[in-house]
């Protein structure tokens, strides 16, 4: 399952498989603000008729270290809850999104953001371009 992360707005990917929870997400390296990586481990369960995961996230590459955390399910579809960093006790609302979705395939939409796309349309151009100097061409040769 797909989410969006409100902290840094990355992706984040969920595999839940008998009450394990895992999942990546990106969160900004503190230097270059590319994407990092971080993961998360913990546990679900139903409560109240709400499911909640509670756990520990790791940065491996991003602005903090480790933390604990809980969401719960919302009837929106999201999970809404708290992270904290390290052993503190101040705790930080944190709320996962729905993905967005009917943007087609993710390969798709990955091949249109990139530039494979841009350097498809140029060798595009330059195939026009050939194509047309050859049948100019050779409609100049049937002229004579």
């Amino acid at each position: 399952r797909t989410l969006v992360e409100t902290e840094y707005g990355s992706s984040l990917r969920l595999r839940v498989q008998s009450g394990q929870v895992e999942g990546q997400y990106a969160p900004p390296e503190p230097v270059t603000g590319a994407p990092g990586a971080a993961q998360l481990i913990g546990r679900a369960q139903q409560v109240d008729g709400r499911e909640v995961v509670a756990g520990e996230w790791k940065h491996e590459r991003g602005p903090l270290v480790q933390g604990r955390f809980e969401v719960q399910s919302m009837d929106d579809g999201s999970m809404a809850g708290w992270w904290t960093e390290g052993d503190a006790p101040e705790r930080h609302s944190w709320r996962w999104e729905p993905a967005p979705r009917g943007r087609g395939p993710r390969w798709a939409v990955a091949a249109v953001q990139s530039v494979w796309a841009d350097r498809f349309g140029m060798m595009c151009a330059w195939l026009f371009l050939f194509q047309t100097s050859l049948q100019l061409a050779s409609a100049w040769l049937e002229w004579e």
